[in-house]
């Protein structure tokens, strides 16, 4: 199933995700705030579940797991919040003594039951994201699938579009970064993101590009950060061929060519 996370109607939540290091059988102290955006007052409580992505968008996928008990322990679980108040819950991360090394991906829920006119209850709730890594024998790695940039563009922006596989065992941040030069090497503009790579799973990504403000062919170097491994790089060419500009070019070439046929015809005849 699929659920909202930074905030659902009436419920926020903060911080949206934390990134963990824990130890097998290391425990960590954590806390996070959820706040009652209505008037109204609401009694909100907590849940852990498990997260995945579902396609190569980054849908999220949750789902409730037995061992889940053995990571995330709650001080309290649930509490009421007053309208426009807010509440500090704390919760415990543990790893297993026999956690492996890699990823584990956890969310936390805070969960609210409201009651509409035609007495439907809907449940509405928010969530923060938990990346944890246990350290060991684990690999950052990845690579790319394809990158394409549009070779014809009627506007200066257009964007580098990639697909990037984490082929490691734990979640990296692939960092990617467009270039764009003129023909002659002058540069134009410079773009820079970052991604988060769930492990297993192919990412589709997009970065902008800036193009030059006359109209021509541009050079766009696009680089994509890999984890531990190297970085990989490509050059696409990129025309800016404004509408109204192009349009106004095309029609003064056909006069020309037809200005040149009717010379070459009459000089034929001479």
């Amino acid at each position: 199933t699929q659920a909202p996370l930074a905030s659902a109607g009436s419920l926020s939540i903060e911080p949206i995700r934390e990134e963990l290091s824990l130890k097998a059988g290391q425990s960590i102290e954590n806390q996070l705030i959820v706040r009652n955006s209505t008037d109204k007052p609401i009694s909100v409580s907590l849940e852990a579940e498990s997260f995945s992505v579902i396609n190569e968008s980054y849908d999220y996928s949750f789902s409730k797991a037995e061992d889940l008990k053995s990571w995330v322990r709650f001080n309290e679980t649930s509490a009421p919040l007053a309208g426009k108040g807010s509440h500090l819950f704390t919760y415990t991360v543990s790893a297993p003594q026999n956690a492996e090394p890699g990823g584990k991906y956890i969310a936390i829920f805070s969960t609210t039951d409201n009651e509409s006119s035609a007495a439907i209850t809907s449940l509405e709730r928010a969530g923060t994201l938990l990346y944890i890594t246990i350290p060991g024998g684990i690999t950052k790695q990845g690579n790319v699938v394809d990158v394409t940039v549009a070779p014809l563009n009627a506007r200066r922006q257009t964007s580098a579009k990639g697909r990037i596989r984490n082929t490691g065992s734990t979640h990296f941040k692939s960092r990617i970064t467009t270039e764009v030069h003129t023909v002659f090497g002058g540069f134009v503009s410079r773009s820079q993101g970052e991604h988060l790579l769930l492990p297993n799973t192919v990412r589709s990504v997009d970065e902008p590009v800036i193009l030059g403000k006359f109209p021509g062919p541009y050079r766009v170097k696009v680089t994509i950060g890999l984890g531990d491994s190297p970085a990989y790089s490509i050059t696409k060419w990129a025309w800016y061929l404004p509408i109204v500009p192009t349009v106004f070019l095309a029609i003064v070439c056909v006069i020309l060519a037809k200005q040149l046929a009717r010379w070459i015809h009459k000089s034929q005849k001479s």
